[in-house]
């Protein structure tokens, strides 16, 4: 047992630090309302039940969750720069300088384009003016983050697309941390950005605070040795406790700015706000501590708890943040983005028992082969993220190829509505909401998927499946902050894998992904209590669909998952 001594020693700098990255505690929930009681009464004997009918496992029932669709953003972001220029903020102090890799990304371009460029979009005979959607959609071609911005750079001279779309542009798909320098010239202009596109004026303001909010928080103050006690408390009193405080007050001011912002550029500050937040947990762990308390194992391990209890608010509050931001890029239909991924590996790492990625195993149709011999804006839009391409890209919503293309980077807004569900472009729109689905752990967007198909005929295999797959999937948690809140495995309540399971006995095509999707959810979301024999049925059932899988890739995923169970199972004897 670890003496009291001991404890408080291994605390003393936790209770400096706690001081520091303490927030509000969140509200008590409510009680729930009371039940009410059903009155007594005599009723005569009921009759015999007449025999239950058998509901097919691919019957389809409202109601459906609705839409989540964002307003446009229609406020002036101007004015929020201009009282954020007024406020002569302390947090600019705070934000780190431009790390050296960001010196290539400021510089102008060395060349320009070869081709007239004075148009957006081609001409009908492609003679003088070929227009900036083939140079870029060339740009965006290039695997080299900082050969790309070069080629992009490049096009600062051509007149067929704006110098805030693209700065905007540059500024999205540069690293993180030098975002805020590229768009610096329009974003602190309240002249430049009011003009502008809300949309636009919106994003840029957002990558502006963004990129600033990706240099707070950085390597903590190292203490010289020797690591006394007296040395590590001074220490930790004057320099660690300044670092704190100062880097906190900026994550928690740019974070206000960025929260009266709409659309993407408050996703975007969001998720980078919680990015911040979240690596205080980090750099508290490089806190030094006395070196005789090293030799300790038991202050070591009070030391780490404690520490880790401390900085429990910052956690919660970096990982609202990105949900936050998480469910902003969700509502806009967001499939490709960095920063998305960037959020949800520290939130899986952070959280290791709320797996904010757990549906990513989930097996799917391949998709279908990317567009050949499309048009210059068909290609482009598969390329832009997505948007910046609803902004500058406009094609037919009624054809076929406009999803194709669009839906590369996510869903648009024109493909939200139950009457773009069409029988040419239904199985790409309910693979669409899937991916939504699974990307951001949201069920609603299953509701989607199952208020297009209601009335629709399931012949082919394709429908079939994805019908199958949102009747389990809409049992689940409406986001990844009610997955991640969710009390127990079994709340997220995705066992319901009934007409997986009908679609796995058939011989259609897809039948071995239906069986390993059912198997994968069941495993996943265990009931309260679950023993040997259910882990035994999982078990059985990524076997089974073995058996059934075609690529050898997915077979072995299913034998891994087999043996898993199989492990839990004896486990749970």
């Amino acid at each position: 047992m670890i003496s009291t001594a001991r404890a408080a020693r291994a605390s003393f700098l936790v209770t400096v630090l706690g001081s520091l990255v303490s927030c509000a505690e969140p509200q008590a929930a409510s009680p729930a309302p009371a039940l009410p009681t059903a009155a007594a009464t005599t009723a005569p004997p009921a009759p015999a039940p007449a025999p239950p009918t058998v509901e097919s496992p691919f019957a389809i029932k409202g109601p459906f969750r609705a839409d989540l669709v964002p307003p446009q953003p229609k406020a002036d972001v101007s004015s929020v720069v201009s009282g954020v220029k007024k406020s002569a903020p302390a947090w600019r102090k705070a934000v780190g300088a431009l790390p050296a890799s960001c010196k290539a990304y400021l510089e102008k371009a060395t060349k320009k384009p070869a081709v007239a460029c004075d148009t957006f979009a081609p001409t009908a005979n492609g003679q003088g003016a070929q227009g900036v959607a083939g140079l870029l959609a060339e740009a965006l071609g290039v695997v080299d983050p900082a050969k790309r911005d070069e080629k992009l750079r490049e096009l600062a001279t051509c007149k067929g697309i704006s110098e805030a779309e693209l700065v905007a542009l540059r500024a999205h798909l540069a690293p993180p941390e030098c975002s805020d320098a590229i768009v610096e010239k329009i974003a602190e202009s309240p002249a430049a950005l009011a003009p502008l596109d809300k949309s636009l004026a919106h994003s840029i303001v957002g990558l502006w605070i963004a990129g600033q909010l990706a240099r707070t928080v950085p390597a903590i103050p190292r203490m010289p040795p020797p690591f006394s006690k007296a040395a590590v408390i001074k220490f930790t009193n004057g320099a660690i406790t300044t670092w704190f405080r100062t880097q906190a007050a900026a994550v928690d001011e740019l974070s206000k700015v960025g929260a009266t912002l709409e659309g993407q550029g408050r996703a975007t500050v969001a998720i980078e706000a919680g990015l911040a937040d979240m690596r205080f947990v980090e750099r508290a762990r490089e806190v030094p501590i006395p070196d005789e308390w090293k030799k300790d194992p038991e202050i070591a391990q009070v030391y780490q708890a404690a520490l880790d209890q401390a900085m429990e608010p910052r956690k919660l509050r970096g990982r609202d943040a990105a949900l936050t931001g998480l469910n902003d890029a969700a509502s806009l239909g967001i499939l490709q983005d960095a920063r998305i991924e960037r959020a949800r590996k520290v939130l899986v790492r952070l959280y290791g028992g709320s797996r904010i990625d757990a549906l990513d195993g989930l097996l799917m149709p391949p998709p279908k082969p990317q567009l050949q011999g499309g048009t210059v804006l068909q290609l482009l839009a598969t390329r832009l993220p997505l948007v910046t391409g609803e902004r500058l890209v406009v094609l037919p919503p009624a054809e076929p190829a406009t999803l194709h293309a669009t839906s590369v980077q996510g869903l648009l807004p024109a493909y939200r509505a139950k009457e773009a569900a069409t029988d040419a472009t239904f199985e790409r729109l309910a693979q669409l909401r899937l991916d939504l689905a699974r990307l951001y752990f949201r069920g609603a967007e299953a509701d989607q998927v199952l208020a297009m198909a209601q009335g629709r005929t399931l012949a082919d295999d394709a429908t079939r499946f994805y019908v199958a797959l949102a009747l389990a999937l809409r049992h689940g948690p409406d986001g990844a902050a009610r997955m991640m809140l969710a009390p127990s495995p079994a709340a997220l309540d995705l066992r319901h894998t009934e007409a997986l399971d009908a679609l796995a006995k058939e011989t259609s095509r897809y039948a071995g992904i239906a069986a390993f999707d059912a198997a994968w959810l069941r495993r996943l979301s265990p009931p309260e209590g679950a023993g040997s024999e259910y882990f035994a049925d999982v078990a059985k059932r990524f076997h089974e669909a073995e058996q059934k899988l075609e690529s050898p890739g997915d077979k072995a995923k299913a034998r891994e998952q087999a043996a898993l169970a199989d492990e839990t199972a004896k486990a749970a004897h």
